[in-house]
This record gives C-alpha cells, structure tokens and sequence, in this order.
C-alpha cells in the first residue's frame, strides 16, 4: 500500500473491517469509483499543512487540475467535486484519530 492508503491503514481507518485493509492486503474499488479514485491520487500534491499537520484540500489547487482536463462548470464537476471532498474529509478525519492516539512529545 502506498500514499494516502499506507496513511489512512497506518491511522487504522481499515481497522475491524473483514473485507480487506489490514496490512499487504489489497484494498479493492467499486468500478463506478476509479474514475474519481485516480482524480483523488493526482490531487495529493494539493494539501495545504500547517504547523499541526495538513488542514484540507488547496482549492484553487483543485479547480485547477479540474480546469487543466477541461472538466466544465456543471453537475458533473459538482458531483466529481464532492467526492473529492468526501475523500479528503475521510483523510482528516482518520489523521485527526491518528493524533488523538498519539501521545505528544515529551521535552526532555
């Protein structure tokens, strides 16, 4: 597993499940979902991070890739965008799990 995948299992948002996600198991993708899978692997130098990790999506990041493959104004992109946003909501959710799980750094 590698980028988002490798972070989200290592967050342990694959965690109880029966069908797949633990560690060298492949994750498997309803066919209607890779078209908006592939869009979401191109996005991921998007991130925006601040000093307590990423913060979301860069936006005008998005509608440029999405302006760049001449994805027009309309109920397609709407529908594109919001599963991009359902993917990056997961990611923040699972990172903020990964953190509430992580004890802080000791000064020593």
């Amino acid at each position: 597993m590698g980028g988002v995948l490798a972070q989200l299992s290592a967050a342990g948002a694959f965690d109880g499940q029966a069908d797949g996600g633990a560690e060298g198991e492949p994750v498997y993708l309803w066919p209607e979902c890779i078209e908006e899978w592939a869009h979401w692997q191109h996005l991921q130098t998007q991130w925006r991070v601040g000093m307590s990790g990423a913060t979301g999506l860069d936006y005008q990041g998005v509608r440029a890739y999405l302006d760049e493959l001449g994805i027009e104004p309309g109920e397609a992109r709407r529908e594109l965008f919001a599963c991009i946003q359902a993917c990056e909501f997961a990611c923040l959710e699972a990172w903020a799990d990964q953190r509430a799980k992580t004890p802080p750094p000791t000064n020593r």
